[in-house]
């Protein structure tokens, strides 16, 4: 009944969106992956009605980024509610943090993820509390804990941007959905299965210890005691995914997959680009294509794999005797020392920049780029299926692993482990996604398709604004089935588990008791 009752009320904004004029606070990090989509659904929200606003709450030191992402949007703003900065992470502590395993580095950016939230939860309650009060709140999935303890101590409604590849905590625990930080495939056989489901065990006893500073910063606001298996079971949460790339499955009332949410964007067709690149591009066209390389914003190649860079891309130009160009983004600071990009012989296919004078996203609209080799960000990874090209995901950190193996999955590309790839491997995965280029194209448009039917900004801002009207349908929507696929989930595997283990047990009793044949007793009348 509840399901039916936000069905309803989601049909009355799309029919009548927005009958009072509704002012929106978004809080952000300050990197433009975290931007963008919130960008979208600003843009989206604003158009909802002419008298809607949106506040794009950030860092200071993320102002500049922000603007960027909102370029362009009416009755949009950017908003600092922090001077909090990020000095230890520096340059140098990003080339050491990419050389360590990706779960090590999930781990240790949970644990910062909790500092930071727990030292700007003063600034962000502060923000929301001023007046006049917004009508609803959009919170990314990086502060989404101090942004619930904001919208109950300002009695706002909130809803959560929360990336279906993070995999919502306690929701469908199934094992046959990959945990985040495992990176398995979809078609992982039944022992990553039991593996699987062992370490989303373990991920819920690790969200009891990563909530004791949270509940002590609740107590500390008057705030009752949050549900820990079940945080956000009365926040509409709004999902940035298309079915197809990120995994089907079951999801509760109150979770919206939204599609693919990327701000508006300049046309390629208006886009000034200056001669001396323009001549470039034109020459690339003539010889199939770019194979665009780009790590991220935050991606700091240590100097042995920036020359295993070098290696496998110089090979990449020149296998067919200098007749594919390559394109790689990369800071000044690392070019020093290259030697297929420093040598002078092949500029006409070879290009390095620190910075390019153009979105990557106008070679891509302009279908320019035949492989973009990537960290798999959600962002870059969005941004092609866009507009299309293959894949080469090389993931540096955190969840980038888990969406290389979701582009894998797809058929859209090529995964590789950053801990076991040299130039050679680098070198023969771009072979590949150059031969997956056609049908990783046709695959992309399908799930173009998919997200424009999942409706993209326009659904996301027309639920927000629903959240904002009708506050109350939110509450305890899902409870009941958020708890019932937990306990399913549990109880199955367990079960499972039991199985399994009651089964190698026998197989060893009867080895080492019943199994051993007996040796003849002599015998004498």
């Amino acid at each position: 009944m509840r399901a039916a009752a936000v069905a309803v009320a989601l049909i009355a904004v799309i029919a009548a969106p927005a009958a009072n004029a509704l002012h929106a606070g978004f809080l952000a990090m300050p990197e433009l992956g975290h931007l963008y989509p919130l960008a979208a659904v600003a843009h989206a929200f604003v158009g909802l009605s002419e008298d809607n606003r949106v506040t794009m709450l950030t860092y200071s030191l993320g102002m500049k980024d922000c603007q960027r992402a909102i370029a362009g949007a009416p009755r949009v703003e950017c908003q600092p509610f922090t001077d909090h900065g990020f000095d230890d992470f520096d340059e140098k502590f990003f080339e050491d943090f990419v050389t360590k395993p990706a779960l090590e580095t999930l781990g240790f950016i949970g644990e910062k993820g909790v500092e930071l939230q727990i030292n700007v939860s003063d600034a962000v309650v502060a923000a929301f509390k001023k007046e006049p009060r917004y009508d609803v709140i959009l919170a990314d999935f990086a502060h989404v804990e101090v942004a619930i303890m904001a919208a109950e101590v300002t009695e706002t409604p909130l809803a959560v941007l929360w990336p279906l590849v993070l995999q919502l905590p306690a929701v469908a625990r199934d094992p046959r959905i990959p945990q985040l930080g495992l990176a398995l495939s979809i078609d992982m056989p039944w022992w990553q299965q039991m593996l699987n489901f062992a370490f989303s065990r373990l991920g819920t006893v690790m969200m009891w210890k990563k909530s004791a500073p949270f509940e002590a910063l609740r107590a500390k606001l008057g705030l009752p005691a949050s549900n820990i298996l079940a945080p956000y079971r009365n926040h509409l949460v709004i999902t940035p995914s298309v079915f197809g790339l990120d995994i089907p499955q079951p999801l509760c009332p109150n979770v919206v997959p939204a599609g693919m949410l990327q701000p508006p964007t300049a046309h390629a067709a208006d886009v000034t680009i200056d001669a001396d690149w323009q001549q470039w591009l034109d020459g690339c066209a003539k010889l199939g294509g770019i194979v665009y390389a780009n790590m991220g914003s935050l991606g700091r190649l240590p100097p042995s794999w920036v020359a295993m860079f070098d290696a496998a891309l110089r090979n990449t130009s020149r296998a067919a005797g200098g007749r594919r160009c390559v394109l790689w983004k990369l800071q000044e600071r690392q070019q020093v020392g290259l030697v297929a990009f420093g040598d002078g012989t092949h500029t006409n296919t070879e290009r390095v920049t620190g910075w390019l004078p153009f979105s990557p996203r106008t070679l891509l609209e302009q279908r320019r780029i035949s492989v973009f080799v990537t960290h798999c960000g959600d962002t870059s990874v969005y941004e092609t299926v866009q507009y299309g090209a293959a894949f080469v995901g090389y993931a540096l950190f955190a969840d980038q692993p888990d969406m290389c193996a979701r582009v894998a999955d797809a058929k859209l590309g090529v995964a590789l482990d950053k801990m076991s790839a040299g130039s050679e491997e680098l070198h023969a995965a771009v072979a590949t996604a150059l031969a997956m280029e056609a049908d990783a194209r046709v695959r992309m448009a399908t799930l173009r398709m998919v997200s424009q039917l999942q409706g993209e900004s326009r659904r996301a801002a027309e639920a927000l604004a629903m959240t904002a009207e009708f506050p109350q349908l939110m509450v305890d929507t899902a409870t009941d089935v958020w708890t019932g696929m937990e306990v399913d989930a549990t109880l199955g595997f367990s079960v499972a588990l039991c199985l399994v283990f009651s089964g190698l047990w026998s197989c060893m009793s009867w080895l080492l008791c019943c199994g051993r044949r007996r040796a003849p007793r002599a015998t004498s009348k």
